[in-house]
């Protein structure tokens, strides 16, 4: 059996998956599964096709019929060097809804570490003072965590291995989080959204974020944004 690699990008209620966010035509659709795939690792200029297809009439080795439904879509992209791969996210009807959502309110924590030798570890916060599980940004009003991004420096490498950005909410991880491949040295980065109302808040709540990595890893300069959404 091939192996086929599928990109979960949309949140579908059922499944609570998470999702970007694009503009409604047909091209601005086919250029955003064109940035899914390059995040992914498939260069824009390997791409041959991105077709629709449909959900009754899928490859064998993909099963998703219960999961049809008329604001979802699936797109198959063939490339160059690489087996096909598959993108669900919202169909045209579906962004159209979202992008008629406008009474949130979005704003970024700010976290960070130096140089940092071996291990796991807490990041700080801008104003320099590490977090931990009880101490980080207090949360003022409630709201949902939409969004994660990280770049960081790897210094010493380990096949096979990653380091993961976890948040944590009142000391508990709350199953959203950056994971960086450290294969290799150099500057990595990764970014991932979700909708509102998967991972929620309430005022007085604690967000921190740590940083899990095997003891053979070493790296530095740690940037990373939570992107927070609340109503107006």
């Amino acid at each position: 059996m091939r192996k086929l690699n599928v990109f979960l990008v949309a949140a579908i209620a059922v499944m609570m998956l998470s999702f970007v966010i694009a503009d409604s035509s047909s091209e601005d659709l086919q250029n955003f599964v064109k940035k899914v795939a390059e995040k992914k690792g498939i260069l824009q200029e390997d791409i041959t096709n991105i077709s629709k297809l449909d959900f009754n009439d899928l490859p064998k080795e993909i099963s998703l019929k219960e999961i049809a439904d008329s604001n979802v879509a699936l797109y198959k992209i063939e490339s160059k060097f690489s087996n096909p791969s598959f993108v669900i996210t919202f169909s045209e009807s579906g962004f159209q809804k979202t992008l008629t959502k406008t009474d949130y309110v979005t704003s970024l924590l700010n976290f960070g570490l130096g140089k940092h030798e071996k291990g796991p570890e807490f990041l700080e916060t801008s104003s320099g003072v590490k977090t931990s599980l009880e101490n980080g940004y207090v949360m003022l009003r409630e709201g949902s965590i939409t969004g994660i991004s990280t770049s960081l420096n790897v210094l010493k490498s380990s096949e096979g291995e990653n380091i993961e950005i976890v948040i944590y909410r009142n000391g508990e991880e709350v199953g959203f989080r950056n994971s960086i491949p450290a294969g290799s040295e150099g500057v990595k980065k990764d970014y991932d959204t979700q909708s509102y109302g998967i991972v929620n808040f309430n005022p007085g709540e604690v967000i921190s974020v740590y940083a899990r990595t095997g003891s053979d890893v070493s790296f530095e300069n740690v940037i990373t944004n939570i992107e927070t959404s609340s109503k107006n």
